[in-house]
């Protein structure tokens, strides 16, 4: 087996709103992505004084973004998470949260999905809880997640069974696939080093 390695690097995408680039990784996670449906997301984010466009970056390369709606101390509500699809299924989208997490000290995160992300976010140790039906044909879900006193996550899963994991959400996979963080400059944190081919 070869062992490949990538470096990642996590910067604030505030900047970058009009990148088409950006726009084409954030897409899959915007209901209908017309052009136009896209730049109201973008303005929103220039907006809005609480939102934040976090983005991932491989060299020059855009991998991933994650859009926040930061609120009351430590709580923040995930609205966009995205990774290009070539680099999916490698850590990507668990470190930007990770590294969201530290940057703003959260300690509760939410976000509302379907069930095509499901799984994701449990592994990164949310708790999941059925909304229902709001749409027609389409059941929606609420992910929380909160960091208990020790740092360590504590959630109930939908089958009822207690979680733990790692803070800052770092699931086990997780744990294999990425370094932890150093600083690289005051702009640019770096995210991590995901070894593939293992």
């Amino acid at each position: 087996m070869s062992d490949s390695t990538d470096t990642y690097s996590m910067d604030d995408f505030s900047r970058e709103l009009e990148n088409p680039r950006l726009r084409a990784v954030l897409a899959p996670a915007v209901y209908h992505p017309t052009a136009d449906r896209l730049a109201q997301i973008c303005e929103r984010y220039r907006a809005e004084p609480g939102w934040r466009m976090l983005g991932c970056r491989s060299g020059e390369e855009i991998v991933g973004c994650l859009g926040l709606a930061l609120g009351d101390a430590g709580q923040a509500t995930i609205r966009h998470i995205a990774v290009a699809p070539g680099r999916r299924g490698h850590g990507i989208g668990i470190a930007m949260i990770r590294h969201a997490v530290a940057t703003f000290a959260l300690t509760h995160l939410s976000a509302e999905t379907g069930h095509e992300a499901m799984d994701f976010y449990r592994a990164c140790g949310f708790a999941i809880q059925s909304l229902g039906e709001l749409y027609p044909g389409t059941e929606r879900f609420l992910c929380t997640y909160t960091t208990g006193e020790d740092g360590i996550a504590e959630a109930e899963g939908a089958s009822g069974c207690a979680c733990r994991v790692g803070a800052p959400f770092v699931a086990q996979a997780a744990q294999a696939l990425w370094q932890k963080p150093q600083p690289r400059s005051r702009s640019t944190a770096h995210v991590g080093t995901c070894r593939t081919g293992l």
